[in-house]
């Protein structure tokens, strides 16, 4: 154990997301920086023993299956069920306690929690969806880019894993158990254990490190720029209701609400491609489609938009404090946050989980 972990230093309380305290670049020494590497080692080691051990559980249970059960192996594997049951299992029932024992003994900060309003919550809903439509986005072209130089299309496991599974155990392992213990890890304790560099190293460790940690190409920008709102939420309020809230939500905007249309955004597709090859069909049923489809896409659309509006308008208003009880220099951030055993450990396994998403899936 880490001697660090429970020392007090800086004589700052922490309220809201700032600290009565304003150390100067020239105090952070050799030691400050030994200390501030181990503590983002040894969290982040916790997050690769977290996804270590998902991975050995599972791999432990399809090789159990295979030679217990080997004529009906196969069928199990496949089974959505069998699927999600083992995420829940491996992930948030063994993994995650085994990863907050790891990290228990660091030394949190003391934040003061304050209130969001309705309404100011339900625009962060808003700018959120904005944010996710433009890493979408991006992260859809950049697998279109990668599929068309391997000659393939690149799966998207987790959609497809969503939409062939039944809507109660999306719901609740995607919307209520997933956001829940996510926004634990990379909110609640990351922030909280690593707040006394302060918010701003903080925010953009969460996101960024939220992105990687979904382990696709598909998720990764879109889950670090969301991640880099509920960070920020998580930084103003101290109060990780609000972002698992929001979290939530749009887990549930994202899998349950599209579920029912499915099966008519495929067969509009459908229409579509045949009307691109001159071929005959059903204008009644190309028009309802269009309509159903339509009408979902606008109200996507007016969200984002919506959300988009008030980024713009309100981006004077985004600030985060750079006071802190120990300041990183610029110039050491990236070697102090990135030169480690833990991060540079989580960073190959879910690099390695990319590409295998790529080449395998």
């Amino acid at each position: 154990m880490d001697h660090n972990d429970f020392e007090q230093r800086g004589g700052g309380e922490y309220s809201g997301g700032t600290y009565y305290s304003t150390p100067r670049w020239d105090d952070f020494t050799i030691m400050d920086e030994k200390r501030a590497r181990g503590r983002f080692s040894r969290f982040f080691l916790a997050v690769f023993v977290y996804m270590l051990a998902a991975n050995i559980i599972a791999i432990a249970a399809e090789l159990i299956i295979t030679f217990a059960l080997p004529d009906k192996a196969e069928a199990i594997f496949a089974h959505k069920l069998y699927i999600w049951g083992l995420n829940v299992f491996a992930m948030y029932i063994i993994a995650f306690p085994i990863f907050y024992l790891i990290i228990r003994k660091m030394r949190s900060v003391t934040r003061t929690k304050s209130k969001l309003k309705a309404s100011e919550f339900f625009i962060l809903i808003a700018v959120a969806e904005a944010l996710m439509m433009i890493g979408n986005l991006i992260g859809t072209y950049l697998n279109a880019v990668i599929g068309a130089f391997l000659g393939r299309d690149i799966t998207n496991t987790t959609s497809e894993l969503i939409e062939n599974s039944p809507v109660w155990v999306i719901f609740v392992v995607a919307v209520i158990i997933g956001p829940i213990v996510e926004e634990l890890i990379f909110r609640k304790l990351l922030m909280d254990k690593l707040g006394m560099y302060g918010d701003r190293v903080a925010i953009f460790v969460s996101a960024i490190a939220f992105g990687i940690f979904h382990g696709n190409l598909y998720q990764l920008f879109y889950a670090t720029l969301l991640g880099l709102l509920l960070a920020y939420v998580y930084s103003k309020t101290s109060n990780i209701l609000y972002p698992i809230g929001i979290h939530m939500i749009l887990n549930f905007l994202g899998s349950i609400v599209p579920l029912p249309l499915v099966d008519y955004m495929e067969r509009y597709l459908e229409i579509m491609e045949i009307i691109a090859v001159g071929g005959e069909y059903d204008q009644a049923e190309f028009s309802r489609l269009a309509l159903i489809v339509g009408t979902y896409s606008f109200i996507q659309m007016a969200i984002a938009i919506t959300g988009f509006v008030f980024l713009i308008k309100r981006r004077r208003r985004i600030f985060v404090s750079d006071r802190c009880e120990i300041l990183i220099p610029k110039r050491r951030r990236a070697a102090v946050i990135l030169g480690n055993t833990g991060v540079i450990l989580f960073i190959i396994l879910m690099a390695a989980t990319m590409v295998l998403n790529i080449f395998v899936a």
